[in-house]
């Protein structure tokens, strides 16, 4: 019952973030390319090649969606690839017990975690159904953020969108790093992962403390 609903969460979560040319596609690449790492520490071939099969399929579809988005994942796309990183981290748990279930959480974090804080959110802090239209994810603060910013606000749509999911790359790469470097050490990694949930949180609230006009959205529903 676990497995299903965490493989339906992070299927879900993948659709979620994926609002930004490169967005998913790239954070789907990065959090396979860590699980892949993990899976060949341990010895399973199996997994890493599942990993690497799912990257090459992502990095494939990037150079058509990075930076300029000349085509888009869609919902089938995302699902599919949230399937495919879900999947890849339950066989890499069940096949190789010795790898900790908070290591595979930290290599799939900011998609899991943008999607509970967005359900905290709505639901605990602004009171309203999950249902209805929401621009206040993480990467769409970001993303106006930039925008108002001098020079970035004479900037093209395609390069905010490239450099907003750039940032949020990195953030996505640092839990992979620290989850490959120290692969034994599940206590290091759950406390990356309150950190990173602690950091996110922090930079949510900031960007939406200057986003007037989606506060101003959410009033009126």
């Amino acid at each position: 019952m676990f497995t299903i609903f965490a493989v339906g969460g992070v299927t879900h979560s993948v659709n979620i973030i994926d609002g930004l040319n490169g967005l998913a596609g790239g954070a789907v690449c990065i959090m396979l390319a860590g699980l892949a790492a993990l899976a060949w520490m341990h010895g399973d071939s199996v997994v890493m090649k599942l990993c690497l099969s799912g990257m090459a399929g992502m990095l494939g579809f990037m150079l058509l969606n990075y930076p300029f988005g000349k085509i888009f994942l869609g919902d089938g796309g995302a699902y599919l690839a949230g399937f495919w990183l879900a999947e890849c981290a339950v066989l890499l748990l069940v096949r190789n017990p010795e790898v900790s279930t908070w290591t595979v959480l930290l290599c799939c974090l900011y998609p899991v975690l943008e999607t509970a804080y967005s359900m905290f959110r709505r639901h605990v802090i602004h009171k309203v159904p999950s249902g209805l239209p929401d621009m206040a994810h993480m990467h769409q603060l970001l993303y106006k953020w930039l925008k108002s910013k001098a020079p970035n606000a004479r900037w093209p749509h395609w390069l905010t969108h490239g450099v907003t999911s750039v940032k949020i790359w990195v953030i996505v790469a640092m839990c992979q790093l620290v989850a490959i470097t120290t692969p034994h050490r599940p206590g290091i990694h759950l406390s990356a992962i309150v950190m990173t949930v602690v950091f996110y949180v922090v930079l949510h609230r900031a960007l939406w403390a200057d986003d007037e006009p989606d506060k101003a959205a959410l009033a009126a529903h």
